[in-house]
């Protein structure tokens, strides 16, 4: 062969290379332009990498609610693989093989067999589960009334644990879990989902980003659906022996969670105000209109209900533009998008300019990717205890201290209505 044919093949050897290598690099991010944006961004999540090499979390499942089969479902789907369903416990053990036999139905899981998730049922079932060895950590699903008892349960039994919202009946009570949490060296996160998705953290990177929005003014946010008369008589939400905080609890929770991500730890709450509300015989709110006020001069306004067209909006309002999202809580299919708008005057006020910036992203859905953060979060806590300095460790720290905040906040709203209707201030 000669030094030519040598040299030749040595180039378009490099050339390969060097394009496997950028496609692996930037595969992930493309751009595109688009004729209703200025331009659009893909990203696929960083979680979407290969399965992690430690053994995934035995997750037991409290109750069989439907939040509690979507998760389920996640668990199975997350990226990583860093957690695996191990057992369900329900007071009625059909329910339990019912619960067993949708997650087995599901499509990725064919290679799962009915048989090796394990069933407890009976007036015992939540602690035998929460005292199986093979336990490593529990999901609570269950009715906020009953939160505290079984998270306690669950940490002084050595499990972490990954609890809906809201948290507690009141902060003092959630509070006292991570107290627990942290005497036994077991993680505690809630199950604020949209956390963890990136679409979230761009947005409020965004919109803390003084040279797009200006100086932060407001945030205005709706989140309500249409109960029938069914569930607003019967379902948990609206029960004093299941969720006392009602519309709140349900749909204020994450409104109230996204704007303490948007105003940073820094803000303080100085005021927090239900200006109009209705509760149901049982004094649970259904319908709720809010204010709160942060020390940063932040507004948040916004109603959560279960007797409004369903809708989940939030608008980040700056003094240069603002931000927003139609599908805040729970997304459409993918992409995932959020906006960025400004609009001014010119022609001696005569015409309105419009410019609109569209952010579009791509990846797992975001219950699959807490999963895979509760999973990593938990490990870092049985490596280093809560006072590691890890990055995991931090990040496990802030996420207790973001959901304490939040239930602090719906506690001053329930207070509010509890002295009908006034402006509860903070010093």
């Amino acid at each position: 062969m000669t030094q030519t044919k040598i040299s030749s093949c040595i180039q378009f050897v490099c050339i390969y290379f060097f394009i496997l290598y950028y496609c692996l690099l930037f595969g992930t991010l493309r751009t595109k332009k688009n004729q209703n944006t200025l331009f659009s961004i893909y990203i696929m999540s960083t979680s979407s990498s290969a399965p992690s090499s430690i053994d995934p979390l035995r997750i037991g499942i409290l109750g069989c609610a439907n939040i509690a089969k979507k998760n389920a479902i996640a668990i199975l789907e997350a990226p990583q693989q860093a957690c695996c369903i191990h057992a369900v416990a329900s007071r009625n053990l059909e329910k339990a093989e019912a619960f067993c036999n949708v997650i087995h139905s599901h499509k990725v899981t064919a290679t799962i067999k009915p048989t090796t998730i394990t069933r407890f049922g009976g007036s015992t079932a939540y602690d035998n589960l929460i005292q199986s060895a093979e336990i490593d950590a529990v999901y609570i699903p269950l009715p906020t009334a009953l939160h505290k008892e079984w998270v306690l349960k669950a940490l002084q039994n050595g499990k972490h644990v990954l609890l809906e919202k809201p948290v507690a009946v009141v902060a003092q009570d959630y509070e006292e879990m991570l107290q627990v949490a942290k005497e036994h060296q077991k993680f505690l996160m809630d199950g604020t989902m949209f956390v963890h998705h990136p679409r979230t953290d761009h947005f409020v990177r965004t919109v803390q980003d003084r040279t797009l929005l200006g100086q932060l003014v407001r945030l205005e946010a709706g989140f309500s659906f249409c109960g029938d008369d069914g569930f607003l008589q019967n379902n948990v939400r609206v029960k004093k022996d299941g969720d006392l905080l009602g519309c709140l609890g349900d749909l204020g929770w994450y409104v109230v969670r996204l704007a303490l991500l948007v105003v940073g730890p820094e803000a303080k709450l100085k005021s927090a105000h239900v200006t109009d509300y209705q509760v149901n015989d049982c004094g649970i709110p259904i319908d709720t209109t809010c204010l709160v006020h942060f020390s940063n001069n932040v507004v948040l306004s916004f109603h959560c209900g279960f007797k409004s067209h369903f809708r989940q909006y939030v608008k980040v309002v700056g003094t240069k533009a603002g931000a927003s999202m139609n599908d805040f809580v729970l997304p459409k299919l993918h992409p995932v998008t959020y906006q960025i708008e400004s609009m001014g005057l010119t022609e001696f006020d005569l015409i309105t300019e419009h410019e609109m910036k569209e952010e579009e992203f791509d990846g797992p859905v975001q219950e699959a990717l807490m999963w895979d953060t509760f999973a990593r979060l938990a490990n870092a806590i049985d490596a280093e205890g809560w006072t590691g300095t890890s990055e995991d460790c931090q990040q496990a720290l802030n996420l207790s201290r973001i959901s304490t905040e939040n239930q602090k906040i719906l506690d001053a709203l329930m207070t509010s209505i509890a002295k009908g209707g006034v402006k509860v201030e903070f010093p």
